[in-house]
């Protein structure tokens, strides 16, 4: 940048005065006109703010491990006399709301499905790619309306957070989760686990737990990673006519 300063200018002032014979003397006075000071330097024009790196947290999804489309599940109990407990809320910090058995080979119904995510699995991205997907609303548990495209530069991570079914997961990119295409192209799993447990995506640390009726009509919520159950996924009434299904599809 150039700074341009201005030099002083010094001009003649006619002092008058006079001699002892009367005579009328003029001499020069040098005036210093005011030096400015450096020329203020020119705004500087901001660049565009670069999208955030993504950072992990726990996520809730309403689905279960290794979902697939037209697809639902059964819990067989096979616990014995041995009770479990059901909380208030699906965490293992949460109040317990009732201890509950059932017979042996007894079917559990179940309200709802909740997997929470606590450490979702990262892959590290060698080429830029463009990863279109629809948001997911984290306080609500639900999508957006419209999807979204995210650019994805070389070195860059991607966090898998739960298989979708189809070909789709939920990954965390660029401040956002979204349902896209499981990971593809040249991606870099950066841990030592497998990233893949009997055939689908997992991440690297998360919860099952279903809201259960039984007894006097208690409800709660059981964690089915810790329950004496066996699981059943089949196929959703009014779809056994396809056969695009793999009935050991693993949960």
């Amino acid at each position: 940048m150039r700074r341009w300063i201005t030099k002083a200018m010094v001009l003649p002032v006619l002092v008058v005065g006079c001699d002892r014979d009367g005579h009328e003397i003029v001499e020069p006075e040098p005036l210093a006109l005011e030096v400015p000071e450096v020329l203020q330097k020119p705004p500087e024009v901001e660049s565009p703010d670069e999208p955030e790196e993504f950072v992990p947290i726990p996520v809730d999804f309403s689905t279960w491990p290794g979902r697939e489309e037209y697809m639902t599940f059964e819990l067989m109990w096979l616990g014995g006399d041995e009770e479990v407990a059901l909380h208030e809320e699906p965490r293992k910090e949460s109040e317990v709301v009732a201890q509950l058995r059932w017979f042996d080979g007894d079917q559990l119904d179940w309200a709802e499905t909740n997997v929470h995510v606590d450490s979702p699995r990262a892959y590290r991205v060698g080429e830029p790619q463009v990863i279109t997907g629809i948001p997911y609303d984290v306080e609500f548990r639900e999508l957006e309306a419209d999807q979204r495209e995210f650019e994805v530069g070389v070195d860059e991570t991607l966090y898998l957070y739960q298989y979708a079914g189809e070909g789709t997961c939920y990954l965390g990119v660029a401040e956002e989760i979204v349902l896209a295409d499981c990971p593809t192209g040249e991606v870099e799993i950066e841990d030592d686990g497998d990233s893949r447990v009997d055939g689908q995506w997992r991440p690297i640390s998360q919860s099952w737990w279903v809201r259960v009726t039984g007894g006097d009509s208690d409800q709660g919520w059981l964690l089915v990673d810790d329950a004496p159950v066996e699981v059943h996924p089949r196929k959703i009434e009014g779809f056994d006519h396809t056969d695009d299904f793999d009935e050991n599809i693993p949960y």
